[in-house]
């Protein structure tokens, strides 16, 4: 299928469509199909889910079933165990097949059927359903992989979220689990690289040392470079050299905002591009955006909103107790600075502030928010 614009801002299409991530591809391929499970760390927006669908491409050509799951909402075991079950449902079952199917997995619980009214993808919910239910489903859906003959490697994207429930053997469980499923790999991802590191480096915690590690990183600009200009061309659109490196400067080179600034600037159909256009373009989706923007000061005290507004004017800091830091943005005291800083860090399902363990320095981490954070006075 081709797609009205190349520049994709959700979903995966075809490997027309995605750009490089072959070392990324390769190594995450090689590890599933040699018997290694995988933890993913990758900064929000940085292309991971693109990347997993990907994997999954070129693991159907091996006949390998691939299985993505998002758990990112999930609060419990109960809604860990119907995500799970909804998104095996959709990939292992036919409608002739799906009666059958939900007697083996779900002989726990009476699951209701409903189809997305978007995609027809099944999903499944339940009335009722009690913590040993959910537990007992997760039992029965990994007994049902376990008898199967086929290979399988299953995604289980914000895998963190799973140290959030009230269930406080939950890795422990799923351990036991998967450590018995030889016919299916796991690639564990996410994006709060603290917490992720946490279950798999722990020494005390079930998953310690279970998995290999990767980090997905920025594309290499110059083959972004290439992939836009590509499709840029093919559509007789000309995009001056200024003009890209506006969008690679804009964006930082971060994979969604990249494809976002590119999607809206092919949509405008320019037969040539300025660095101008670029800039219109991107005030458009910040204008989108403002809202959001304008309710995430509302969620914040004041400090914690000044703080945000001086890291992003600074765009990296590297030492938020600096004397100098401190007093230029009026912040008062450096415990407090930490205090507000830790705060942004962890809000639930936000964060947004991100922290850069290995070089230390701390940055926004929504870039169009940076940029409009930037513009106030």
């Amino acid at each position: 299928m081709k797609p009205d614009n190349p520049f994709l801002v959700k979903g995966y299409i075809s490997p027309s469509y995605f750009c490089d991530r072959e070392k990324e591809t390769k190594a995450l391929v090689s590890s599933v199909t040699n018997g290694t499970n995988v933890t993913l760390f990758a900064l929000r927006r940085m292309g991971k889910t693109g990347l997993l669908y990907h994997v999954g491409h070129q693991l159907a050509q091996r006949n390998i079933q691939f299985i993505y799951t998002d758990i990112f909402n999930c609060e419990n075991t109960k809604d860990l165990a119907l995500k799970l079950g909804s998104s095996l449902l959709q990939q292992d079952t036919t409608p002739k097949t799906m009666v059958q199917w939900l007697g083996d997995v779900f002989r726990s619980v009476k699951p209701v059927i409903s189809y997305d009214s978007i995609t027809g993808a099944p999903e499944l919910s339940v009335e009722m359903i009690t913590h040993k239910q959910g537990l007992r489903t997760l039992d029965d859906i990994f007994a049902y992989l376990k008898r199967q003959k086929k290979k399988y490697v299953w995604a289980i994207d914000e895998f963190q979220q799973v140290t959030q429930f009230p269930e406080k053997n939950i890795e422990a469980t799923l351990r036991t689990h998967i450590q018995h499923l030889h016919n299916v790999n796991f690639i564990f991802s996410g994006s709060r690289k603290d917490m992720l590191a946490a279950i798999f480096s722990d020494a005390r915690r079930p998953f310690y040392q279970s998995t290999s590690m990767l980090e997905l990183k920025e594309i290499e600009e110059k083959l972004y470079r290439k992939f836009i200009t590509k499709h840029f061309a093919a559509a007789k659109q000309k995009l001056t050299t200024e003009a890209l490196d506006t969008i690679m400067e804009l964006s930082e080179n971060h994979t969604w905002y990249v494809q976002m600034l590119c999607n809206g600037l092919y949509k405008r159909k320019l037969r040539s591009i300025q660095p101008a256009h670029v800039s219109d373009v991107l005030y458009a989706l910040i204008q989108q955006y403002e809202m959001v923007y304008f309710n995430y000061r509302t969620m914040q005290t004041p400090l914690q909103w000044k703080v945000m507004k001086a890291i992003a004017h600074e765009r990296k800091v590297y030492a938020p107790n600096a004397k100098s830091f401190i007093k230029e943005y009026d912040l008062g005291t450096a415990p407090s600075v930490n205090r507000a800083i830790k705060s942004l860090i962890e809000q639930e399902h936000i964060s947004l502030i991100y922290e850069n363990v290995n070089t230390a320095y701390y940055r926004i981490n929504d870039v169009f928010l940076a940029h409009w954070l930037r513009s106030l006075n």
